[in-house]
């Protein structure tokens, strides 16, 4: 016998409210949890196999699991419609799955007006995510969102100096080599 996530967790209740919750029910849900574990495992590595259908993925994406729908969320093709559907799921890890994800350009302005900060936060660390966007997370209400998006700013400075300081030389060597080019034939 299979049970939903919900009857196995009203069982559950059962056994922990009862004084001596009976062997033969103790087992039936210790069974109960293993399979509905193995079939949520096998739910989510479907969701991040390559080769899923986008019908699938659809159906993956309603699943009552938390796992499985930040699975699909964190897919990098993951298609535009459930992109906005799981943008607006109740869970925040599936939120953050879908902020930290690089093909999610089309949601990440929603992603950035999200209630939670951890969502926000995340967001400001894909490296996706529009260098305006990034500017104005620095100056989100909360602080510890301007802290971390100000924070990739500098990052992303540091990493500019850094390719700034080489394009002197690649410069150099491109302008010598347009005064002297290669003998012709």
């Amino acid at each position: 016998m299979e049970m939903d996530e919900h009857q196995a967790k009203l069982l559950s209740s059962i056994m922990q409210h009862s004084k001596e919750p009976s062997a033969a029910l103790q087992a039936l849900t210790d069974g109960d949890h293993r399979s509905m574990q193995t079939h949520a495992k096998a739910a989510v590595d479907e969701a991040r196999h390559p080769e899923t259908s986008r019908e699938r993925l659809k159906e993956l994406a309603s699943s009552q699991s938390t796992p499985i729908r930040q699975a699909v969320a964190a897919r990098p093709d993951c298609p535009l419609g459930l992109m906005i559907e799981l943008s607006g799921d109740d869970a925040t890890e599936v939120r953050m799955a879908l902020a930290a994800n690089p093909g999610a350009a089309p949601v990440m302005e929603q992603l950035a007006q999200d209630r939670h900060r951890d969502v926000v936060k995340t967001l400001a660390n894909n490296p996706a995510l529009p260098h305006d966007a990034l500017l104005g997370l620095a100056s989100h209400k909360r602080r510890d969102v301007r802290n971390v998006a100000l924070e990739r700013l500098r990052d992303l400075e540091r990493g500019s100096q850094i390719h700034n300081a080489a394009a002197p030389e690649l410069q150099d060597r491109a302008w010598r080599s347009n005064q002297n080019p290669p003998p012709g034939p």
